[in-house]
C-alpha cells in the first residue's frame, strides 16, 4: 500500500489547512467527506468542499466549490464547482460546469459545458457543442471523409 493511501475504512474525514495524508493520495472507502487537495477517491457517497480532487468515483458524489479532474457517478451533484470530465446518469446543481459532460439527464441553474451529450436537459445551458450539434458534426465529418476518399480514388484510379 502506499504512503498516502486510506483503504478499507467505512467512513474518512479529510479536513483542515494540513493534508497529511491527503496531498497526493487515495482515498477508497464507503464515505468520503473531503476538503484539500486530493489524487483520488473511491467511496460510495463522496462530499468534497473547497478542494482540488484528480479523480472521482462514487455511487453520490456532492462537489461544492472544487475542481475535480474526472469524476464519475450515479449521482453527480456540483455546486459552484467544476471537473474536466463528468459522467454521470443524472447531473444537478447550482452552476454545474465540465469540459465534457456525459449524463442521462441533466438538471440545474446556469449549466456550463464545452460539449453536452446527455438525453434529458432542464435548465439553461451555456455550451459549444451539445448532442444535436455533435450529430451534425458527426454527419458532416463523415460526409467529407466519404467525398475525399471518393475523390482519391477517382484521382488514383485514372493514372493506372
Amino acid at each position: 500500500m502506499e504512503e498516502n493511501q486510506i483503504s478499507g475504512e467505512e467512513s474518512v474525514e479529510a479536513h483542515g489547512p494540513q493534508p497529511m495524508q491527503m496531498q497526493g493520495g487515495v482515498i477508497n472507502a464507503e464515505q468520503v467527506h473531503a476538503a484539500g487537495a486530493i489524487k483520488q477517491i473511491n467511496a460510495n457517497q463522496v462530499t468534497v468542499e473547497q478542494s482540488g480532487v484528480l479523480s472521482i468515483q462514487g455511487g453520490s458524489i456532492e462537489v461544492s466549490n472544487a475542481g475535480v479532474g474526472f469524476a464519475r457517478a450515479q449521482t453527480a451533484i456540483f455546486n459552484d464547482s467544476g471537473a474536466n470530465i463528468l459522467v454521470a446518469e443524472s447531473v444537478e446543481g447550482n452552476e454545474p460546469a465540465a469540459n465534457l459532460m456525459i449524463a442521462r439527464s441533466v438538471r440545474g441553474d446556469s449549466i456550463k459545458t464545452s460539449i453536452l451529450l446527455s438525453g434529458n436537459v432542464e435548465g439553461p445551458v451555456e455550451t459549444k457543442l451539445d448532442t444535436q450539434g455533435a450529430l451534425v458534426f458527426g454527419l458532416a465529418v463523415g460526409a467529407g471523409f466519404g467525398l475525399l476518399l471518393s475523390l482519391f480514388q477517382l484521382l488514383l484510379g485514372r493514372k493506372r
